[in-house]
This record gives structure tokens, C-alpha cells and sequence, in this order.
């Protein structure tokens, strides 16, 4: 009866473990405080989430990842997305990626930018319960950062896309790395809507420029000339090989924009 009774409560032990995916110290601490239920043990966890990660909140978290994409129902407006820990040790971990991944994935199925500012708030419930987790699990402060709008002006005439480049990607999520570049690219064309293929290649090109961009390390909006593609001649030749091929009179970078790992704490917690 004693070893029955040991492996039942080794059983409880370790559903408790994989609910909360807490250590076993603390989840037999819960079992105690819960008098031995597994629902209130892993609420009693959760709660303490909250409160380790209330006492974290104000410590400096500037190690982890940033990201870029653009609206799927408005391509030419784009958004720069940053999730941060304290530590590399902790932003390398697999769970921080997947929690952090899951945010980003959520955030890709908004509409607008308003939408995707509330998807990504640290505060919203679904995001502030993993994220508690992971604050009580790691003992750091782990948070996501507003949502940073990219929407450049788009001159009369000139139609618009973006395209971006993730710099020091992270295997298995490559949506995350340390930079990461937005190029607005303008054009012009002759045809009254281009097909989808072309206007997939016109985001290639932007990726590309973006790619570029990053590689020149200018804060400034690049002209398409030959000093800017210069440095690379068989980009140069693709990009004016490319303008043919889509039938393009005009092709220009309207804007571009890079953000760093800490960008969004050194502009605005200085």
C-alpha cells in the first residue's frame, strides 16, 4: 500500500510538473499549500507568477530579439516587433523562443496596427499568463515591447511595398534575430495592377535592398544609384534586370528603417 500510495503521488507530482512547468520543489509546495489537488496547485502557481513577476517588472531586460513584417491586408504598412529578457541564457531557451513565437504568430493574423498593438500587449491575458510562467520558471523579467508602426508617405502616383531582412537569425526561428531592416519601395508601372508573381518579386527586391541596407550600416534612405549598389555589382545588375522584367518607369526606396536589440528602451527609458 505504501509504494502504491508513492507512485500515485509521484504521478500527481508530475502532472503538476507538466502543467506548470515549474521545478519539482515548488510544485510540491503547491501540492502542500492545495492540500494535494492538482487544479488549485497549478493556479496557486500561477498566482505566485504573477507575483515573482510583478518584483521582476522593474529590472532592466535589454537581451533577446527583434523582428519585422508588414500587414497582410495593407503590404505596405510595417511594424517592428521586440521581445526581451534579461540574460542570452534565458533568450536562447527554447520555451522563451516558442512562447515568444507564439506571439508572433498571433500578431501575423491582424488586420491593423491598433489590432496587433493590443495582440502583442505583455498585459493581455493570454500573453501575461505565459509570460508569468516563464518569469517564475527563469526568475528574470521577460516582456514584449509596444509594437513600432513603419508607414512611410507614399507620394501620388507611386504605388508601394515593403520587404524585410532579419540580421544574426536564430536557428529554427528565423523570424528573430539582433537587426532587423524595412525597406519601402516605390514603383511605378504601366499595367493597371500587376499579377501576384510580379508583386512577389517586387517584395524580393525589397527584402533584398533591406538585406542590403542593413549591410551598409547607413542610417539614411539610399538612392538607387551605382555609389549605393556599387559595393555589389551583381545586385546592381539583378535589380536593373528586375525593373525590366516588371516594366517599371520608376523604382525608388521611399524609406527605410533598422532597429536593434534595445532600440525601443534606449528611446524611450533613457
Amino acid at each position: 500500500p505504501r509504494q502504491k500510495f508513492l507512485m500515485s503521488s509521484r504521478a500527481v507530482l508530475q502532472t503538476v510538473r507538466s502543467l506548470s512547468g515549474c521545478g519539482l520543489a515548488e510544485c510540491k509546495k503547491a501540492l502542500v499549500q492545495s492540500s494535494g489537488n492538482v487544479e488549485a496547485a497549478v493556479q496557486w502557481l500561477r498566482e505566485q507568477g504573477k507575483v515573482v513577476a510583478q518584483k521582476k517588472a522593474l529590472r532592466a531586460a535589454t537581451a533577446g530579439y527583434v523582428s519585422c513584417g508588414s500587414l497582410h491586408s495593407q503590404p505596405q504598412t510595417g511594424f517592428f516587433f521586440e521581445v526581451n529578457t534579461e540574460t542570452d541564457f534565458v533568450a536562447e531557451n527554447h520555451e522563451f523562443l516558442d512562447a515568444v513565437t507564439n506571439v508572433w504568430k498571433n500578431i501575423q493574423q491582424a488586420n491593423t496596427i491598433n489590432e496587433m498593438i493590443q495582440i502583442a500587449d505583455r498585459h493581455n491575458k493570454n500573453n501575461e499568463e505565459v509570460f508569468n510562467e516563464l518569469v517564475h520558471k527563469f526568475r528574470e523579467n521577460v516582456t514584449v515591447r509596444p509594437v513600432v508602426p513603419f508607414t512611410p508617405t507614399i507620394p501620388e502616383g507611386l504605388a508601394a511595398v515593403q520587404g524585410g531582412y532579419v540580421h544574426n537569425s536564430k536557428a529554427g526561428y528565423t523570424h528573430f534575430g539582433s537587426i532587423c531592416t524595412l525597406c519601402c519601395l516605390g514603383f511605378s508601372h504601366s499595367q493597371h495592377e500587376l499579377s501576384a508573381p510580379h508583386k512577389e518579386l517586387l517584395n524580393t527586391i525589397a527584402a533584398q535592398l533591406a538585406q542590403h541596407i542593413t549591410a551598409s550600416g547607413s542610417d539614411e534612405t539610399p538612392l538607387l544609384d551605382q555609389e549605393f549598389l556599387g559595393a555589389d555589382i551583381p545586385t546592381g545588375e539583378w535589380l536593373l534586370k528586375q525593373k525590366k522584367v516588371l516594366d517599371l518607369p520608376e523604382l525608388v526606396v521611399l524609406e527605410s528603417k533598422t532597429m536593434k536589440v534595445g532600440a525601443w528602451v534606449h528611446e524611450n527609458e533613457a
